[in-house]
């Protein structure tokens, strides 16, 4: 629990910190260790880097907390559905903050069924956006609370 509640300090001073740091690209992994990067390329269960020095890893993407390329951070959030709970958890842009709350986008491929055939095909990408606060989720964005919500944001 005190790992926690560290792992979380260290991730509110580190986006605090960084926030408008442009070009220092790094990743947070869940030891607390911030490792310093020129590229990045996360895949869904890796993420593959080559640290400053050039030497070239590979980390699991359970093990990175966040991660911040060319100014924008990404961190890794649970997904909700309808306000619930997928059990799945991606890496989320961090969008703007206001009043305690973060806004975060995160884009995902929705598939869907050939009606004709039935099989699977590849559909096109849609961005999600999630309001969480501190670590914890608020509210998931939607056609019915898109307007407030952005405009709360200042987002268009």
């Amino acid at each position: 629990m005190k790992k926690l509640a560290l792992l979380s300090v260290i991730l509110l001073v580190g986006i605090t910190s960084f926030a408008g740091t442009v070009g220092e690209n790094y990743c947070l992994i869940t030891t607390g260790e911030k490792l310093y990067l020129k590229k990045i390329r996360v895949e869904d269960a890796n993420v593959s880097a080559t640290l400053v020095d050039g030497k070239k890893i590979v980390i699991p993407a359970s093990q990175v907390k966040m991660y911040q390329v060319d100014g924008e951070i990404f961190e890794m959030l649970p997904i909700y559905v309808n306000n619930e709970n997928t059990g799945k958890e991606t890496f989320m842009q961090f969008v703007t903050t206001r009043a305690g709350l973060k806004l975060y986008k995160y884009t995902m491929r929705e598939d869907k069924i050939n009606e004709k055939t039935g099989a699977h095909e590849k559909g096109s990408k849609v961005e999600h956006f999630m309001v969480f606060r501190g670590d914890q989720f608020y509210i998931e964005i939607n056609d019915k609370n898109s307007e407030n919500l952005f405009s709360f944001f200042g987002v268009n």
